[in-house]
């Protein structure tokens, strides 16, 4: 099990931050799921709201063959679907404010 990392306090930074929104982008990585769990550590410290957000960009397939570039698309959007299914099943966002998009 992934260990929790709580923020560290940084020296000369006053200790009325306010946070209220984070946005934390993923790929589904190993190193997305640290930010994330770094993320959340930071909602829970400030009563903060998660925005977890995935970007599908469309410009990769633009000079594929269009039936061929349609296909690998939503072969795409269906992964990114499930890795955020994944991310919610997981149970990780539980008592966190939180709101998951898939933008493209």
């Amino acid at each position: 099990m992934p260990q929790v990392m709580e923020p560290k306090a940084i020296e000369g930074v006053s200790k009325k931050v306010s946070l209220t929104k984070i946005l934390v982008t993923t790929d589904f990585s190993p190193g997305s799921d640290r930010a994330l769990d770094y993320a959340l550590a930071l909602a829970r410290r400030y009563d903060a709201r998660i925005y977890l957000t995935h970007v599908l960009a469309p410009d990769p397939f633009l000079y594929a063959e269009p039936s061929l570039a349609e296909a690998t698309y939503e072969k795409v959007r269906q992964a990114a679907e499930q890795g955020m299914a994944d991310i919610l099943v997981s149970g990780k966002l539980r008592g966190v404010p939180h709101e998951v998009r898939l933008e493209e």
